[in-house]
């Protein structure tokens, strides 16, 4: 990598970000999954992946301008699917009191704590819409990537200039039930 240089998990949760986390370690990078402290992990990782990134993308651009992003991304109506029972699970794990900063980053991405279909599914289209125009000017520092449709090793390694690995993408998908 460059100086200066990280790459940028920038998807929100539930579009493939750990299996974006585990391909990227397979290819030699050290990589943070869904960092609880984003402006300090960034220092010791060569990257860092999931919802947590996303409210310091402006300061990771400016600390970090060669940095690659990378947005994973997944049909809405399955995307909000996961979600949901997603957010059934995780009120269980934490017994009805969900983390502080489960709280703080759910109020930040999406206005508010508990899932909604409405709400979720607007911030959804919102953070896409964001980045498009973020990156606008800059297109080779993003890659919409949608393993759920495909992506894989060929496009990454490609964004990434990495020599190309033949390899099966790594996948962490919920199965349906």
């Amino acid at each position: 990598m460059e100086k200066g240089e990280k790459i940028i998990g920038v998807g929100l949760g539930r579009t493939g970000t750990k299996s974006l986390t585990v391909a990227l370690s397979k290819l030699g990078y050290n990589i943070k999954h869904y960092p609880q402290n984003p402006l300090d992990d960034i220092y010791d990782y060569d990257g860092l992946t999931d919802s947590p990134t996303i409210p310091y993308i402006k300061e990771f651009l400016f600390n970090f301008p060669n940095s690659k992003f990378i947005c994973t991304t997944r049909d809405i109506d399955s995307w909000l699917e996961s979600w949901e029972k997603h957010s059934q699970n995780i009120i269980k794990i934490y017994n009805n009191q969900l983390p502080k900063f489960i709280i703080t980053l759910r109020t930040k991405l999406f206005g508010q704590v508990d899932f909604d279909k409405i709400v979720w599914k607007k911030a959804y289209n919102n953070h896409i819409n964001m980045l498009k125009a973020e990156f606008s000017s800059k297109p080779t520092q993003i890659l919409f990537f949608d393993i759920f449709k495909g992506d894989g090793y060929d496009e990454l390694c490609e964004f990434l200039n990495k020599p190309k690995i033949d390899d099966n993408f790594p996948k962490f998908i919920e199965k349906k039930v």
